[in-house]
């Protein structure tokens, strides 16, 4: 997905055409008439009111509730991280989506399949192209990726304090030990959404092509897109969550075996397998779709 694309790529500038639109959804107009009923001052007023109130009952169930609030969005927070990775492959699955599906709204789509490229690598290259257009996603992917190895070079530099001071001291060693355990789970941690970022991107991605050959009206392709899309990260963290929380956390218990770095590693390694696997499938999927062998639609797209 972020290597160069070809210099003289036919499509480059086939995304600028004024291409029509899918309807969008608005507001019914009976609710603008009716505020029209009433003079801005009043209007004023009651909104002025409206928030005064909210404000009140707002903060006096913060003072109720602050800390359970508190304690469940700390809880939460690691599945709130891997969610809003995972809100970035969706979001690049629907601009692929409603981007191509504008195309084939306007008849091109077909007259693309009759070119040198072929419908496959065509698709690809414009997926590409929707993809590489959008600046503020690649800059989010780099952020995240340097944040990444910032925060590795931290937790490595802090282990190896962890350790001269383990060696140093062996009176406190088991605090060391306490200290090393949280500093490995930390960095299997980044490691893991880093990775659910960049899957889910790589998922959204084939997604979106695989809805774009979908022989229906531009709404339930963007529907199919989204329902998918959610269940395959359902899938994936539910799989994921069962076999690697629940039954390695049981085995190492039962075996009774040392967890202070293997476990981590081997969660990570599982968790990575796991997307890969639905990666593969849907690569597969895509192939089967254009009745192609898989090695001969590889070779056809270019990967």
């Amino acid at each position: 997905m972020n290597s160069p694309l070809p210099v003289f790529n036919p499509f480059r500038k086939l995304l600028k055409l004024n291409l029509p639109h899918l309807p969008q959804i608005t507001p019914p107009s009976i609710i603008t008439r009716i505020l029209s009923w009433f003079p801005s001052q009043f209007l004023g007023c009651l909104v002025g009111l409206g928030i005064a109130i909210l404000t009140i009952w707002i903060s006096l169930l913060c003072i109720v509730f602050v800390t359970p609030i508190v304690f469940l969005f700390f809880d939460l927070l690691p599945a709130l991280t891997f969610v809003f990775c995972a809100m970035f492959g969706m979001y690049l699955a629907l601009k692929i989506t409603r981007s191509l599906s504008r195309i084939r709204s306007a008849g091109i789509y077909d007259l693309i399949g009759v070119t040198s490229y072929g419908n496959q690598r065509s698709m690809w290259l414009i997926g590409r192209m929707i993809y590489r257009d959008m600046g503020w996603l690649g800059d989010a992917r780099i952020m995240i990726s340097n944040s990444v190895v910032i925060l590795m070079v931290f937790l490595g530099l802090m282990a190896m304090l962890g350790l001269i001071s383990a060696f140093t001291t062996p009176t406190v060693s088991e605090i060391n030990f306490f200290f090393l355990q949280t500093l490995s789970g930390l960095g299997f941690f980044i490691l893991a959404v880093y990775l659910s970022f960049v899957q889910a991107m790589v998922i959204g991605y084939l997604i979106a092509l695989w809805s774009i050959t979908l022989i229906t009206d531009n709404l339930n392709r963007v529907t199919a897109c989204v329902g998918v899309f959610l269940g395959i990260q359902l899938v994936i963290y539910l799989v994921s969550f069962v076999v690697l929380i629940l039954g390695v956390q049981t085995l190492y218990a039962k075996m009774e075996w040392d967890v202070f770095f293997s476990q981590g590693f081997f969660q990570l390694t599982g968790f990575a397998l796991i997307h890969e696997m639905a990666i593969r499938l849907l690569l597969h999927r895509l192939a089967h779709q254009a009745e192609m062998p898989y090695q001969m639609w590889r070779s056809e797209v270019g990967i």
